[in-house]
């Protein structure tokens, strides 16, 4: 059987938080030629989501690398590791990628329309009689 020397890139999820890239680089390169290893961090706070993409020079590493270590326990978890797929969305010059595994959509979340008041005509002033002061109501009292 001829052998697949395409790249490939593998989906690991359910790391130790604590783990680096460098962590995961070295667990992967026993299997094979590691090009890449990207640990997936929370936009916000900076700190892992335990998720990594290692990206390896032969599709027949790779899939060495998921035969030994889907389902393995590393640092108490039990990692799932998987083929990504190359998902449509992308961010600046980072792809995104999903789990064949889940299977799920990447899904963009999109601002609400603010509500705007429905436009009304401004109300008119109309034009009301004075009132009477000093003399005037004086002069309308005794008129009655």
């Amino acid at each position: 059987m001829k052998s697949d020397t395409r790249p490939a890139t593998i989906y690991v999820g359910n790391l130790r938080f604590t783990r680096t890239e460098e962590d995961v680089y070295q667990l992967f390169k026993r299997y094979g030629r590691v090009i890449s290893a990207k640990l997936i961090l929370d936009k916000k706070t900076q700190k892992s989501k335990a998720i990594a993409f290692i990206q390896m020079q032969s599709k027949d590493a790779a899939e060495m690398a998921i035969s030994q270590l889907n389902g393995k326990e590393v640092d108490g978890r039990t990692l799932k590791v998987s083929i990504a797929i190359e998902s449509n969305v992308e961010t600046k010059s980072i792809k995104k990628y999903k789990s064949i595994e889940k299977e799920e959509e990447v899904v963009t979340k999109r601002k609400p329309k603010p509500k705007t008041k429905p436009k009304t005509k401004p109300k008119t002033k109309t034009k009301t009689k004075p009132k009477p002061k000093g003399l005037d109501l004086l002069f309308n009292y005794l008129n009655k």
